[in-house]
């Protein structure tokens, strides 16, 4: 409707400037015909703005639907009801069809769950990495997605070291995956009987509560993750 208005809008002031120019005053038709030029050009210029926000909305609902209507599935097989090889699927074609969103990484990040509840950790790895690469490191969830790779690296003996190399990166940033790599680190160490090592990371963990305080709200699970350090510290002590 919008597009409709406009296009009738800017016929009528074409209709005008060639009545003024080129019908009663011959002398001016050049600059009319000029006039008229510019109208064309800006109504294309204001139109193409328009239909391309236009176009980006309609992209960004289309994907919201997919993709909640594929998380629905992933519900399903998540309470036995459903396949999650059905879920990788429905997850891959959705990403196909929306890979201009900016929602596609998340298809990608639920595709590597269905995919890991197969035991297909690599493939799932690769595909997470993918999402990762689509994904903006200002993005809250960037850190979480990240950490998340990196226990997955961990948890193969084939790429163990990239994932204790990447929970050291991660532990070194300010984002949402902080926390989780302290405490994941510090396990780490534990599990290799390093205490000396593991309570390092510990500490340093619990130190983030200072910034907690500070900013008055903290995402459940890095509570959770503060709270374990604080017990895995009390058997050292």
């Amino acid at each position: 409707m919008v597009f409709q208005d406009m296009y009738v809008a800017l016929k009528t002031v074409i209709r005008e400037l060639y009545v003024k120019g080129f019908v009663k005053n011959k002398k001016a038709g050049k600059l009319a015909k000029d006039t008229i030029i510019m109208a064309v050009l800006l109504g294309v210029a204001v139109g193409g703005f328009y239909l391309y926000k236009y176009y980006t909305h309609s992209k960004e609902a289309t994907a919201q639907k997919v993709l909640s209507e594929c998380l629905e599935e992933y519900e399903r097989a998540a309470g036995g009801m459903g396949s999650w090889y059905d879920v990788e699927v429905a997850l891959e074609m959705g990403y196909e069809q929306n890979s201009g969103s900016s929602l596609a990484p998340y298809f990608l990040a639920y595709k590597a769950d269905a995919m890991l509840e197969q035991d297909k950790k690599r493939q799932a790895t690769e595909v997470l990495k993918q999402a990762l690469e689509k994904m903006s490191p200002t993005d809250d969830l960037y850190g979480v997605y990240n950490l998340k790779l990196a226990l997955m690296e961990l948890d193969q003996e084939s790429s163990k070291q990239e994932g204790l190399k990447l929970l050291e990166e991660i532990a070194q940033k300010d984002d949402s995956g902080k926390a989780g790599a302290l405490y994941n680190l510090g396990a780490y160490y534990w599990d290799q009987d390093n205490l000396e090592k593991a309570k390092e990371y510990f500490e340093k963990l619990t130190t983030l509560e200072v910034d907690i305080e500070k900013d008055g709200d903290i995402p459940e699970f890095k509570s959770q993750y503060l709270e374990m350090a604080k017990e895995k510290l009390e058997q050292l002590s």
